[in-house]
């Protein structure tokens, strides 16, 4: 609560926006702190989302970190904070009041994030969209020629995805 405060405060915000998934297996904590908060969960398909966290976690490991690891050790690494991550969500998401919580699709961002955000903004109930939408679309201008990272497709890695994460399959509509 401290940490949630002392942000709030330097931001100069009396609403803070936590961006970190490593919160979905904190739902529990954050509605008891923070009663109603609202919830923007962005789903995205495993079989994206598991070679760009690899590739995250070996930045940050080369980074910050003082002993040798495998691949083998960051992949074990990846796919348990995933599933934990996602399975304390799925546990505790039906503690979230409906009327603040909604989930939209990564793919659905990048491929129409004016409109993808205007639904956001209509759901949580927020000010109108209308006075945000100027300063969001100068933020899309200004990263239009931003590419995504792409990854050589991996069978194995495929394979391992559909095995160990069937649960997000099935939780956020993707098929397998």
């Amino acid at each position: 609560l401290f940490v949630c405060q002392k942000a709030a405060f330097i931001m100069g915000r009396n609403r803070l926006l936590l961006r970190n998934h490593a919160n979905m297996a904190r739902l529990e904590a954050f509605l008891d702190m923070f009663p109603e908060a609202k919830f923007l969960h962005i789903k995205r398909n495993p079989y994206r989302l598991v070679p760009s966290l690899l590739n995250l976690h070996r930045q940050i490991i080369s980074k910050y970190t003082l002993q040798d690891y495998t691949e083998e050790q960051l992949m074990e690494f990846t796919f348990y904070q995933y599933k934990t991550f996602t399975e304390g969500f799925i546990r505790d998401r039906h503690l979230i009041n409906p009327n603040n919580y909604v989930e939209i699709a990564y793919e659905d961002l990048v491929e129409a994030p004016v409109e993808t955000l205007r639904q956001v903004y209509r759901q949580l109930d927020r000010r109108p969209f209308d006075e945000i939408e100027p300063v969001i679309q100068r933020y899309i201008d200004s990263i239009r020629s931003y590419e995504t990272n792409t990854y050589q497709e991996d069978p194995a890695l495929k394979q391992r995805i559909r095995e160990e994460l069937a649960v997000a399959f099935d939780c956020f509509g993707y098929p397998i």
